[in-house]
């Protein structure tokens, strides 16, 4: 029988010092994507590493979590996936690895340019998004040859909430991201709105994203729920039925329900 494919993601980010296994990851949505992708790959049979800013060597859910001291140590994978999606958005650390791999692939989570990516050597570059591709082969002058957009996925689909009916608010809307992300965008269609209805507000949640801080926003019309936990979150979004803007850095502006 061949051998299961190994796979290595390699994340230098230390701007968060995490357990897999904490619920507090909701938060975190590079974290969350990179712990998802390593137990799917499981789930299919993958041998699969996570070297990163974590305190100790564990196993958890089929997925080996390794501190970055392990990044120096020889082996060779089939796939090694370099990704930074937070702290100082820096791969230069990449180039110390002593990892062969049969493809090598950068991971891209938004549109600001993370450092060292150009002198890194490289197959394709995976964005969670045609708009974060198309803004890198723009932006970043990396051929369209090797950019590929793969959207992120839910590790479990629930659809029960979808066929729920909630009391509908037409005059709220929520901003649900990091506030570098477009709240101020966001603030903008609440004034237009105000203009027209001074009922209309706008509740604004997720602030200390990234290693940031909570901090007060001070706005005609914005209510400020701070940083909450997904579960939590969801349930200030269904206790009313909103105009909604769900804000990522893959995505100009999206109105719609919320995405998992």
């Amino acid at each position: 029988m061949p051998a299961w494919p190994i796979v290595v993601i390699y994340c230098p980010d230390q701007h968060i010092l995490y357990d897999p296994a904490t619920r507090i990851l909701a938060n975190r949505g590079g974290v969350i994507a990179r712990i998802r992708l390593a137990q799917a790959l499981v789930r299919l049979g993958h041998r699969v590493s996570i070297i990163s800013h974590v305190s100790r060597a564990v196993k958890h859910k089929g997925v080996d979590y390794l501190p970055l001291a392990n990044a120096t140590i020889a082996q060779t994978v089939d796939i090694l996936i370099l990704t930074s999606s937070g702290g100082a958005l820096s791969l230069e650390s990449a180039r110390e690895l002593n990892i062969q791999a049969r493809l090598r692939e950068i991971w891209l989570h938004g549109i600001t340019r993370v450092q060292g990516v150009s002198s890194l050597q490289y197959d394709y570059a995976v964005g969670v998004s045609n708009f974060i591709c198309h803004a890198v082969e723009n932006e970043w002058g990396v051929s369209s040859a090797r950019l590929i957009s793969i959207y992120n996925g839910a590790a479990v689909l629930s659809t029960k909430w979808w066929h729920t009916h909630f009391p509908r608010d037409p005059y709220s809307l929520i901003y649900a991201s990091h506030p570098s992300k477009g709240l101020d965008a966001a603030i903008k269609v609440l004034n237009i709105l105000r203009e027209k209805d001074e009922l209309c507000r706008c509740m604004f949640l997720a602030d200390a994203l990234g290693g940031g801080m909570d901090k007060m926003i001070s706005a005609p019309g914005v209510i400020y729920h701070g940083t909450q936990g997904q579960q939590k979150a969801l349930n200030i979004y269904s206790a009313r039925i909103y105009h909604f803007i769900y804000r990522q850095s893959s995505k100009r502006s999206v109105w719609g329900p919320p995405s998992q």
